[in-house]
């Protein structure tokens, strides 16, 4: 351990009292020094090692800028699936009054349509990976 905390002033602690952390002995310090000592040793081996053995990393190429492409229907859902909630807000004014009409009629459409497009997604995957 570094230091030890140590109280000027009554032998209970509070936490109004300052307090200073110190090295109690010089083993104490040293240490501290040997194991700052290690780290650097550890962070200089493994940037330099591999340098030394004459192994070299294979750069990969980075991709070429991959778009996604969406599609006509994906981006009607997704405008819908903004719009839908925007509306609800406005109608049901769910920091007036209670918020549930919202959940039900405003988010509740929007989750259950993503999470049907999620399911069926991955039954499409698996039916395409068995032929």
């Amino acid at each position: 351990m570094l230091g030890q905390l140590r109280d000027f002033g009554q032998n209970s602690f509070t936490a109004d009292r300052k307090c200073i952390l110190y090295p109690t002995r010089v083993n104490d310090l040293m240490s501290g020094i040997q194991e700052i000592l290690i780290v650097i040793l550890i962070v200089l081996g493994i940037f330099f090692i591999p340098r030394m053995t004459g192994r070299h990393a294979t750069i990969q190429p980075a991709p070429v800028n991959r778009r996604i492409r969406v599609s006509g229907p994906m981006r009607l859902a997704i405008a819908v699936s903004i719009l839908w909630p925007l509306g609800a807000v406005i109608y049901f004014r769910p920091w007036e009054d209670t918020a549930t009409p919202f959940y039900a009629y405003g988010l509740g459409p929007v989750l259950i349509g993503w999470c049907l497009y999620w399911v069926l997604a991955g039954f499409k995957r698996k039916n395409i990976k068995k032929r």
